[in-house]
């Protein structure tokens, strides 16, 4: 037994390609490995410690699609440290640290360490247990017969002993895994190690594709057909049992001998192996006898493979369907060929039991739409949940020749179990006004119906197929009066049914506010103003006022300028020319959330205007300026010119010039004469100051004599006569020295 296991791990670990990926390819697997530590195992495991560096030397010179590898130590009744790595020196390193002890009673963990062997190894895996001793944890069978279905991995028991009894439950398990893995169960002796070696090589080659997979229960002569293609490069026919012969017979009915045509693999008293490659294409006939019960497998290397899935319809994807049937329900199996190249058509699915009993037998019918499915003429009635079943696909390959070909594990049917229900939160609020979905999220394996409710009363009701994992309720501009309260998602299906409830509080609105006055408020300057921001709520709120700096930036107000009461009024006191344009927000908050409203501050200042001169007097083709200039007002007044006593501004012309303030009257005549007005005018007011243009003739002088003789001591006077509007000024020169005294009359000036 010690050199038997240290060659079959020889030979398994043979297969392992070590690469820098860190995911798994697709198609790869695992090698697992299932070892008794208990003491009666303590020589095998020095063996095998013995013999790990040699395995690893030759792993570097295989390549098949092995991912990883994993052991998984167990006694009675501890399973693990497990072990995975593609490290082979921390493998090396992991055996090297496992410790063989106890073993008082015979029974062990078995079941419960090939249960973690399945969850830790990929789908398609191959998993080895060596064991002397039946199962202690037989009763999580069912669990692992489940998992094989989910994971379809290969379990190959080799042990070396059974604790005394093969009837028992124990033992019997290890068989009923095996036939629904399409493993079998090798007794060995230490005699035997040689001859099993090429076996499990070739178990791990042959694994892509099952022929025939049949347990019999009792002694028998049967014979088989094989139908062989030519997709199919070799088969591999394995049986294990008492006294095992086998026969083969190739389509040109002629008997084949070992030499000629084929190579034993394994020939023992228990077991029989033989290896075919490149076989004849046709129909070829197996005779197998033994004994005593016994397991039959025949497998094969081909490119040439099938997926499978259950569904209550048609479908164009396997992704809806199941991999096992449920119970009492008429279902459709669709098959999904490999590659459209490899067949001419699938004719045929067959469902057969362990024994090789045909179940079911159902046509096949090709999707228009996608060529590399097929699926039942019809709808059946799976096998009930106590028969596991392998499917057979019977067909023509691409060359026109008949092919077959098995499932990779046995299935069952299964009695679905009820729907699950559950819901994020049980109670849950939700703003007024604002719509809103509830969910509720499903777990179930048949297809539903989904009931909600409202406080008792049924509000909706739709059906939903399995892959449809969230339903939602929309709760349409909620109230409080309407929407509030409980509801209710009630989930059935034909396995039973489940409910989720969820609590709806409905919040409510948020406050409305509405500032008076609205949105803008002009104020004087150095006045005081008052906002009133009214609110109405249906539920207690809480108000406040801020001053706004930016969008994004709320402070509080002034506490030396501003004063709020409780009613929400806002006072703000003495307006200064830096409150222009200042925002401030009035904040109401109650259980629904947030309201604001804003409203602008716009200072104001009435305007102050100044003219000058207020007084000119002109003569004819004068031209004359009057400046007026605005000294103060908010916003800045606008200024412009009118005739005293009209209402309309000033109109231009190239005679009359207004710019920024400036009226220009061009060559004035007497018409011109009289009061303007410059106006300063913004919307807190207006300011006028007033100019006056008066009219004059320039004056007419004369004198009586222009010449005058005079003795020298004696007085004269020199008369000038004045005529003139107003009151001329009146100024005598000698020579172009002014003189400063003379007399002046109406008219006349006397010198």
């Amino acid at each position: 037994m010690r050199t038997t296991i240290i060659l079959i791990i020889f030979i398994i670990i043979l297969s392992i390609n070590y690469s820098n990926q860190t995911d798994p390819p697709l198609g790869t697997s695992s090698v697992t490995f299932v070892f008794d530590v208990t003491g009666s195992m303590h020589d095998d495991l020095l063996q095998v410690i013995q013999g790990a560096t040699h395995i690893y030397n030759a792993t570097l010179r295989r390549e098949y699609a092995i991912y990883d590898y994993i052991l998984i130590p167990f006694a009675d009744p501890d399973v693990g440290p497990i072990l995975k790595t593609r490290d082979p020196n921390r493998f090396q390193r992991g055996l090297q640290d496992l410790i063989v002890q106890g073993g008082g009673d015979c029974p062990e963990m078995t079941i419960t360490a090939i249960k973690l062997a399945l969850e830790q190894s990929l789908p398609n895996s191959f998993i080895y247990v060596f064991t002397d001793a039946r199962s202690k944890d037989y009763s999580l069978g069912d669990t692992v017969l489940k998992l094989i279905q989910e994971k379809q991995s290969q379990v190959v028991f080799v042990m070396t002993g059974d604790c005394g009894d093969q009837n028992h439950i124990g033992y019997q398990i290890f068989h009923k895994i095996a036939a629904t893995s399409s493993g079998q169960v090798f007794t060995l002796h230490k005699q035997q190690v040689s001859e099993i070696l090429n076996f499990v090589q070739h178990s791990i080659q042959t694994r892509k594709v099952n022929l025939l997979v049949i347990d019999k229960i009792k002694r028998n002569k049967q014979n088989y057909t094989l139908a062989v293609d030519s997709k199919l490069l070799e088969f591999t026919i394995s049986v294990s049992g008492a006294n095992p012969q086998v026969t083969l017979i190739d389509p040109s009915n002629k008997t084949l001998n070992q030499r000629s045509w084929f190579t034993r693999l394994l020939r023992l008293k228990e077991v029989y192996i033989l290896n075919v490659k490149h076989p004849m294409i046709g129909e070829w006939k197996i005779q197998v006898i033994s004994s005593s019960a016994h397991s039959i497998r025949i497998t094969g290397l081909s490119r040439l493979t099938f997926r499978h899935g259950f569904s209550s319809n048609l479908i164009t994807d396997l992704i809806r369907t199941h991999r096992q049937p449920i119970q009492g329900t008429l279902t459709y199996l669709t098959i999904e060929i490999n590659s459209q190249d490899n067949i001419r058509n699938a004719e045929q699915i067959e469902l057969i039991d362990l024994f090789g009993n045909v179940l079911i037998n159902e046509k096949l019918q090709i999707n228009l739409i996608h060529p590399t499915l097929y699926s039942t003429l019809r709808k059946f009635e799976p096998p009930v949940k106590s028969f596991f079943f392998y499917i057979r696909l019977s067909g023509i390959d691409s060359n026109g020749h008949r092919f077959q070909r098995l499932s990779s594990t046995a299935l069952t049917s299964y009695i679905p179990l009820k729907p699950i229900v559950n819901v994020d939160s049980n109670s849950i609020e939700i703003k007024s006004n604002i719509s809103y979905k509830i969910q509720c999220h499903i777990q179930s394996q048949l297809p539903y119906q989904v009931q909600w409710l409202k406080n008792g009363q049924l509000i909706s009701i739709s059906n939903y197929s399995t892959h449809i994992t969230t339903v939602e309720y929309l709760i349409d501009q909620p109230t409080e009066i309407n929407d509030e309260g409980l509801y209710i998602c009630n989930v059935t299906s034909t396995s039973g049914y489940d409910i989720g409830e969820i609590n709806v509080n409905i919040l409510a609105s948020p406050p409305f506010i509405q500032t008076i006055p609205s949105k803008s408020l002009f104020a004087l300057i150095r006045s005081t103003i008052s906002i009133d921001c009214l609110v109405q709520s249906t539920k207690d709120y809480k108000l406040n006022w801020k001053q706004e700096l930016s969008s994004s930036i709320l402070i509080e107000p002034s506490e030396s300028r501003t004063r709020i009461f409780e009613n929400g009024t806002l006072i703000l006191i003495n307006i200064q020319k830096s409150d222009d344009d200042s925002v401030f927000v009035c904040i109401a908050n109650n259980e629904g959330g947030e309201t604001q409203e804003r409203i602008t501050i716009y200072v104001q200042e009435i305007p102050y205007v100044y003219v000058y001169p207020q007084t000119i007097m002109y003569s004819n083709e004068w031209n004359i300026t009057l400046t007026c200039v605005g000294t103060a007002g908010i916003p800045r007044p606008l200024l412009i010119w009118r005739q005293q006593n009209h209402t309309n501004p000033m109109e231009l012309s190239s005679k009359i010039q207004v710019n920024n303030g400036i009226l220009t009257i061009v060559m004035a005549t007497k018409d011109d004469e009289g009061f303007y007005e410059c106006i300063g005018t913004n919307i807190a007011g207006e300011d006028i100051k007033t100019a006056q243009l008066i009219y004059v003739e320039p004056p007419i002088v004369s004198t009586e004599n222009s010449h005058i003789l005079v003795s020298p001591g004696h007085d004269i006077d020199l008369k000038c006569n004045v005529i003139g509007e107003a009151y001329p000024d009146i100024r005598w020169f000698r020579g172009n020295e002014p003189v400063s005294s003379f007399l002046c009359t109406q008219k006349v000036s006397t010198l």
